[in-house]
């Protein structure tokens, strides 16, 4: 298992005298941070080198890891990933299998951060918005962890939208949020808060209305962000 800063790293120690023929007939596993495009040629050095191969990418801090909440998740020949489950999940506690597509994890480690990141943001923009309006941060932290139950139900339920493409059953429209939406937008103007990011995510809904999403679930926005902007 190879868990170093980046592809770079990773090159330099393969490169290393000796190491190749070290490898030869076990599973190499690369943890590192790295693209698929650089885990696909990685894999495919590893099979000229008669070396199995797996990539990973760790989802959570170094804390999740040593108290065995951290969700690693691997990619490759299934077998191999059999043959070593026991000591994944001795890293982290939660390994799980994204297929057998190499370059699979890391473009899945992508799609998390694509979620996470941007959520973060929003969070911190609540917040900004409490700060200008005198509202206690403490107040809606509490009040957002709350919700978090109810937004696990949402997404299991936009999830199963995206995986059907049918947006047709909703309790309220996407045109309904965008609505609800653009007061974020002109509250942040009027408090001062930074309007780039309200701006931004208020520009998808009115473009997800045009494109005729309107009266379907908040969730016909995957119809955007699939079909890329023209």
């Amino acid at each position: 298992m190879i868990c170093v800063t980046n592809q770079a790293a990773t090159d330099a120690l393969l490169a290393s005298p000796g190491v190749a023929a070290a490898l030869a007939g076990k599973t190499l596993v690369q943890l590192s941070t790295v693209s698929p495009a650089q885990s696909r040629a990685l894999g495919a050095w590893a099979s000229s080198n008669a070396t199995g191969y797996l990539d990973g990418t760790i989802l959570g801090y170094p804390s999740d890891v040593i108290g065995g909440r951290c969700t690693v998740v691997y990619s490759g020949p299934k077998d191999r990933y059999d043959d070593g489950v026991r000591a994944f999940a001795a890293m982290g506690g939660n390994p799980k299998h994204a297929g057998e597509t190499i370059g699979a994890a890391p473009a899945f480690a992508r799609a998390i951060n694509s979620y996470s990141f941007a959520g973060w943001l929003a969070f911190f923009h609540g917040a900004a918005i409490c700060h200008k309006s005198g509202f206690p941060i403490e107040l809606y932290v509490e009040t957002a962890a709350a919700m978090l139950p109810s937004r696990e139900g949402a997404m299991r339920l936009f999830g199963r939208h995206m995986a059907a493409r049918d947006y047709s059953q909703h309790q309220a429209a996407l045109a309904l949020y965008s609505a609800a939406y653009d007061h974020v937008a002109e509250m942040s103007a009027e408090l001062g808060v930074d309007t780039d990011f309200p701006k931004a995510v208020a520009g998808y809904y009115h473009r997800a209305i045009e494109a005729g999403h309107g009266g379907e679930a908040l969730s016909a926005l995957f119809e955007l962000l699939v079909a890329g902007k023209a």
